[in-house]
């Protein structure tokens, strides 16, 4: 990439390593990255409703099913407990940075 440095007084020449946050394909790669960790920790994404992911639960956490619905780098997460809710925050606070819990 181009630009113009004004202090500078001269063209920079830079090179990406990765998507830009608004860039064009930024969402998709996004999208990609979560899905593809999401369904790591046993999630799956719902066919009729993108960005929906469902945990069954079971013996080990969560306890009972979880669902979370990401909308951009904002995941609303229900269940029926405190407990599984803060596990799934930890789950997802384990790879990506988040603006903190219930600030709704």
């Amino acid at each position: 990439m181009k630009f113009w440095h004004p202090v500078l007084k001269k063209w920079i020449l830079v090179g990406l390593r990765g998507v830009i946050y608004g860039e064009q394909t930024g969402a998709s790669e996004w999208k990609a990255t979560l899905v593809k960790y999401l369904e790591a920790e046993g999630f799956t994404e719902l066919l009729n409703a993108p960005s929906v992911f469902v945990h069954p639960g079971g013996d080990d956490r969560p306890r009972e099913e979880v669902i979370a619905l990401c909308h951009v780098d904002d995941p609303l997460i229900m269940t029926r407990s405190g407990e599984d809710e803060d596990w799934t925050h930890v789950t997802i606070e384990k790879e990506f940075d988040t603006k903190g819990r219930r600030l709704l």
